[in-house]
């Protein structure tokens, strides 16, 4: 998933596209691991827990032990 520039040198997604592709995700699959979105968007573990952990502050998802999973619907 990661963009390439011209001379085909990765480029990596900002923020905010991460956040967005991970909730795609998420609703697509309902639960994910963060070794898929790690695979999936190219970045560090690191980068996609503290991306989910600001997802799950905003309310946009609900994180259980090991992986990110979509809000219920109430």
């Amino acid at each position: 998933m990661t963009k390439l520039k011209s001379n085909g040198i990765p480029v990596a997604l900002p923020k905010k596209e991460r956040k967005n592709l991970i909730l795609k995700q998420i609703n697509i699959h309902t639960r994910l691991m963060y070794n898929d979105l790690v695979n999936l968007i190219d970045v560090s573990e690191d980068t996609i827990r503290r991306d989910v952990n600001e997802l799950a502050e905003e309310g946009q998802l609900i994180r259980i032990k090991g992986a990110p999973c979509r809000q219920p619907i109430i």
